[in-house]
């Protein structure tokens, strides 16, 4: 069971393009992307050659601009940091497909994830961060068959739920699981019933912090409030 605490860090939620300034440890930045906005030039111009290349490929006129969208705002973001141009920014990935920057002399950690008109870019300083949004679209049955692989104390609390309720805490479980793996590197190689992210043993309505352990390491996991149609959160690795 993983342990409920207080949250330990405080969350900066900020509006793309809005920046801000320094960022004060213990604090990680939350940025929300609208991904449905229409394109500018300057978005398009913050990509490298690969990077058009690749939303080139892309045959939805939607998912280029979602894409282009999204790798744009983080370039600016993480561009922000170093006082560089976006397009300068030096991006990489690891063997396990988590982001990083090269020659990261600032200790600047990110995650991103994106899901119908929305992207969520999470960066913290000198410690790892993972972040998850999904639009809840997902039927009863397949909430039932992807929930059969949680582990034994999330399926007890999703079996005393129906309808709206049951779908809302799947998306709430679901999401802190994604964080908490992206987080670490893993991706869903590892088992979703090896690691429990939520505490309240009454519905799972609760919000707060829980403390997971996974890969050899500790993360507090908690939920981030975005819209009513989406669900969301962000994983944070313990110093």
């Amino acid at each position: 069971m993983p342990v409920k605490e207080s949250i330990p860090f405080s969350i900066e939620r900020i509006k793309y393009p809005r920046l801000l300034g320094a960022h004060r440890a213990g604090t990680i930045r939350i940025w929300e992307i609208d991904t449905c906005h229409l394109l500018n030039e300057e978005d398009e111009g913050n990509l490298n050659v690969e990077e058009r290349r690749r939303a080139a490929k892309y045959r939805s006129e939607d998912e280029r601009r979602r894409f282009i969208r999204t790798r744009s705002a983080l370039r600016r973001i993480i561009g922000y940091y170093y006082n560089i141009r976006p397009y300068d920014a030096q991006l990489s990935f690891s063997s396990g497909g988590k982001p990083f920057v090269k020659n990261n002399t600032l200790g600047v950690k990110f995650n991103v994830s994106h899901s119908g008109c929305k992207a969520l870019i999470a960066v913290g300083l000198m410690r790892e961060v993972g972040v998850d949004i999904e639009y809840r679209r997902r039927r009863q049955q397949i909430v039932d068959d992807v929930a059969s692989y949680f582990s034994a104390n999330e399926r007890y609390l999703l079996s005393r739920l129906e309808g709206t309720a049951k779908v809302r805490l799947f998306y709430r479980i679901w999401c802190r699981k994604e964080a908490c793996l992206k987080a670490a590197g893993a991706g869903l190689s590892e088992s979703l019933d090896r690691f429990d992210v939520i505490f309240d043993r009454c519905c799972g309505q609760a919000q707060g912090v829980a403390i997971v352990s996974l890969r050899q390491l500790r993360w507090w996991v908690t939920d981030i409030e975005i819209d009513p149609a989406y669900a969301a959160a962000v994983a944070v690795e313990i110093e």
